[in-house]
């Protein structure tokens, strides 16, 4: 066997893994961008993906997300946040990324670095800890649209 024949052989078996890869997460209704950017026109964001909303469509998205219950987020999840969302509960978004968290300190369970004590949000009646305000709602996101993803909080504290 050629070595073009070996390279053409393996591009291969990689580009059917990934078309299996594909069908199977359509077919569970699983594909981590789908759902979300479909909610995201449902709403009447567009070009959510390419760049940063208009403010007045972004707030819109923000009460969307977070007053409203959906999947693992439930209404008391929502209560116990002050029927808020993080940009107005944490206006100041500045973060530290800490790679090395010290046995005790909470994980952000999105980035998987240091947590900010200070940043927490109630999901699923857990309250997880959070490096910025864009964690929070992606796994906000992920408790509405895929919440079998979502693991407990007691998983996110360094050993």
């Amino acid at each position: 066997m050629s070595k073009g024949n070996l390279i053409g052989l393996v591009l291969g078996i990689a580009l059917l893994g990934m078309l299996a890869w594909f069908l199977r997460a359509a077919s569970q209704g699983e594909s981590d961008r789908t759902v979300p950017a479909e909610r995201l026109v449902e709403i009447g964001i567009t070009g959510y993906f390419d760049e940063e909303p208009p403010p007045a469509d972004r707030a819109k998205f923000e009460k969307e997300i977070f007053t409203t219950p959906r999947g693992i987020y439930t209404e008391e999840d929502v209560k116990a946040n002050g029927n808020t969302w993080p940009s107005a509960k944490y206006p100041q978004n500045d973060f530290p990324i800490d790679l090395k968290p010290r046995p005790g300190d909470f994980i952000d369970p999105v980035l998987l670095t240091r947590a900010d004590p200070n940043r927490s949000w109630i999901i699923n009646g857990e309250k997880y800890y959070f490096a910025c305000n864009q964690s929070i709602e992606e796994q906000v996101l992920r408790a509405r649209n895929f919440p079998s993803r979502v693991r407990p909080a007691s998983e996110f504290i360094q050993k």
